[in-house]
């Protein structure tokens, strides 16, 4: 079964109207020149069976680039003899993935197209930027096969419920935290499905963007971005991060004792849903330590040790709830974690494949633990200065006091 057609009904007097028929095909022949096929067709106008049974007549254009078809009035095949003449008509083309058509009309921000290869968090899809900058096509990562394509129809300022918008679709938000975003209407293509949606790209640092794209596709460009509440419906985020790997400094800077359940722990050191070792022994989490972009994981257990580092891709707050981008050190796998921090306590959730939103951060999600702060990375050079501060304090009073005597000669 394939969408056989899309097409808008125009009426004077009468609003647009789309129907949607899906062609189930039934059985092809070929009498001498001709070649015919027999489906049924499924549309909400059609009841009983002779309106779904209708027989066609196709053959490839010149070009080879598409087909010509004719379709019958009715469940037989009586009166049809070429693909010029029928109860319907249709050029049927082939619409590459990849190909300039529909033509881009506007450009995605720098930001974002800075950058031309981009991953989802669990490493699954691949992002790639065309060269002008107004399209991308979301592939496979493993097999390169293209799962849609979306390009930039027009630039689309948020609406009622949206802050207002800069000449370059970028703005500040919120009050206590800033986001820049970019908002467009964008034409999707995927499979047999096209249409256009609406599609918010945030920039989150320099190496993390998450998308937002509503899920349903109009046969109009007006009609896209009409009713989308994006702070309403954050299932629909995807995070994004490149492929190039520069980090920066890591939040929640400090040492930090961590409980939880042993299999989520566990989740947090080996990054593997299904693994799961018993663990008696203490969790420690230091950040920005040992380096300023590092967060590393000692889990010392009565047998073993076990160890982790991450790299600190990027971080930002979001509804009074933190998130920090983490790659494990010498791997491609990365760490959402949504953290929130009490006093001294600290609760976090995290994710491998996505950043989680609308969960009880410390109770929920794959990765749910709570920690609790032993104090701030040791100085290497602070803990030998505070040792000789009443020297030093002595030292700068004898000081002032010669000053002071040679000043009154």
């Amino acid at each position: 079964m394939f969408p056989f057609v899309k097409r808008p009904a125009y009426r004077e007097g009468y609003s647009l109207q789309v129907r949607t028929e899906e062609l189930v095909c039934l059985a092809t022949w070929k009498e001498g020149s001709t070649r015919y096929l027999v489906g049924k067709l499924e549309h909400r106008v059609a009841k009983a069976d002779e309106d779904k049974f209708r027989c066609f007549v196709y053959e490839q254009t010149e070009d080879g680039n598409g087909y010509l078809v004719a379709q019958s009035g009715d469940a037989t095949c009586d009166g049809l003899f070429t693909p010029l003449e029928g109860s319907r008509t249709m050029r049927l083309s082939k619409v590459g993935l990849w190909s300039n058509h529909p033509h881009a009309k506007c450009h995605y921000p720098e930001w974002f197209t800075v950058y031309r290869h981009w991953r989802g968090l669990d490493g699954r899809l691949a992002y790639d930027i065309s060269h002008k900058n107004g399209s991308f096509r979301v592939s496979n990562a493993t097999t390169g096969d293209v799962v849609k394509r979306v390009v930039c129809a027009q630039d689309s300022p948020p609406h009622l419920y949206y802050p207002p918008v800069t000449a370059d679709s970028t703005v500040a938000t919120s009050v206590g935290s800033s986001k820049t975003y970019a908002q467009f209407v964008v034409h999707v293509t995927a499979g047999c499905n096209s249409g256009y949606a609406c599609l918010r790209i945030h920039k989150r640092a320099p190496h993390v963007v998450e998308l937002q794209t509503s899920n349903r596709l109009s046969p109009l460009a007006s009609d896209a971005c009409l009713g989308i509440n994006f702070e309403l419906n954050p299932s629909e985020i995807v995070t994004l991060t490149t492929q190039s790997y520069g980090s920066l400094e890591c939040p929640i800077a400090g040492i930090y004792s961590l409980e939880g359940n042993s299999r989520h722990l566990s989740r947090l050191i080996s990054l593997n849903t299904e693994e799961f070792w018993p663990c008696a022994g203490t969790t420690t989490l230091t950040s920005g330590c040992s380096a300023v972009d590092k967060m590393e994981l000692l889990q010392d257990c009565t047998t073993e040790r076990k160890a982790k580092s991450f790299q600190c891709r990027g971080s930002w707050e979001e509804n009074g709830i933190s998130y920090v981008i983490a790659t494990a050190v010498g791997t491609r796998k990365h760490l959402c974690l949504a953290y929130t921090v009490n006093d001294r306590m600290i609760h976090f959730s995290g994710s491998m494949e996505e950043c989680l939103r609308n969960v009880q951060i410390g109770r929920e999600g794959l990765i749910a633990i709570n920690g609790t702060s032993r104090g701030f990375c040791p100085a290497t050079g602070a803990s030998t200065l505070s040792n000789y501060s009443p020297y030093v304090t002595m030292l700068c009073v004898l000081m002032a006091t010669v000053i002071r005597i040679f000043s009154l000669r």
